[in-house]
């Protein structure tokens, strides 16, 4: 079977994984106490504020337009980047679209601003080295509370995205037993994983392996490099070394080498793949030709200037999400 055929053949079980996840109601048996009760918000965006840390959070709730509060939902949040915020995510991932995400509870939290006098006016996330006094894990530990007290969340699919410094806090996020356990796989676009490469501090404690990981990148991202680069006075690791880190992490051994690494979609798409402990695609990575600091996609968006990529994040995500559950 050629290189062509099996990714083609991976990419056709991920949809219909992700088919089978969309057609099926939960019946493992867990509920959550937000399970039964109703909300006429259904098909549009919820503003919600909640207290974290002695500190105002808010964030944006979307449930499907035939939510069934008697039905458990998979939950995804959403981290916009650096200098954006919650309403720009929504509309940029455009999770909020039924054809892009037909059944899943999607959650765009808002960042606080930064501490430097060039971020203060800027959104941001912990992980960042202008962010350094913000708690946003333990924002998450709160939303997740909230969400659980209020919709029917399905515990075995939670989800993590994120744009930018938005993946780089995913990629923290996924690095520690509370609350990145309560997740099941992550996913990011343009992340800027700043942690990765300048804390001594930093030690990545995954709650469980595998956990799935999912990368976008282009390859003219001249914000957080592919290669890695110099941004706030800290250093941005490559990406294929976090890559391979987290294949390490997942079981590939201290010296990955991945499934696939092919050149692919017309030449436009590097994908790079690693199957480890058994599980295929468990860390994904797609390097893409031309691309820049953008929310990768095969339609116009704010920041790609109509320069549009054969592939779209939104898509690949919620394919990548579908088909990873914990068991």
């Amino acid at each position: 079977m050629t290189m062509f055929k099996k990714l083609f053949c991976g990419l056709v079980g991920l949809v219909a994984a992700a088919a089978s996840s969309q057609a099926t109601i939960d019946t493992s048996g867990a509920r959550t106490a937000g399970c039964g009760k109703p909300h006429t918000d259904k098909g549009s965006l919820r503003h919600v504020n909640i207290l974290s840390d002695n500190v105002n959070r808010e964030f944006l709730v979307y449930i499907p337009q035939d939510y069934n509060p008697h039905q458990s939902y998979p939950l995804q949040l959403s981290f916009h980047g650096n200098g954006k915020d919650m309403s720009y995510q929504a509309t940029l991932t455009r999770f909020t679209d039924p054809t892009i995400n037909p059944d899943m509870i999607a959650v765009f939290p808002n960042g606080l601003f930064g501490d430097t006098a060039k971020t203060q006016d800027e959104r941001c996330w912990q992980g960042a080295p202008y962010c350094t006094s913000h708690n946003d894990l333990l924002f998450v530990t709160d939303l997740l509370e909230f969400m659980r007290d209020n919709y029917c969340i399905r515990p075995s699919q939670v989800y993590a995205s994120g744009k930018s410094i938005g993946g780089g806090f995913v990629d923290l996020l996924a690095c520690t037993e509370s609350p990145g356990g309560d997740f099941t796989a992550f996913a990011m676009d343009a992340a800027a994983m700043y942690q990765e490469a300048n804390d001594t501090d930093f030690v990545c404690h995954p709650a469980r392996r595998p956990t799935p990981i999912l990368e976008l990148h282009g390859t003219e991202d001249h914000t957080a490099p592919y290669n890695g680069g110099r941004s706030h006075n800290a250093t941005l690791p490559t990406v294929r070394a976090v890559l391979n880190d987290w294949a390490t992490r997942n079981g590939c051994g201290p010296s990955p080498v991945p499934t696939v690494d092919d050149i692919q979609f017309d030449g436009t798409v590097f994908y790079t793949q690693y199957d480890c402990a058994g599980v295929p695609s468990v860390v994904a990575g797609y390097n893409v030709t031309g691309q820049g600091h953008v929310w990768i996609s095969n339609e116009d968006n704010a920041e790609n200037g109509n320069h549009t990529a054969l592939i779209d994040a939104s898509t690949i995500m919620m394919k990548f999400f579908n088909a990873n559950a914990k068991h």
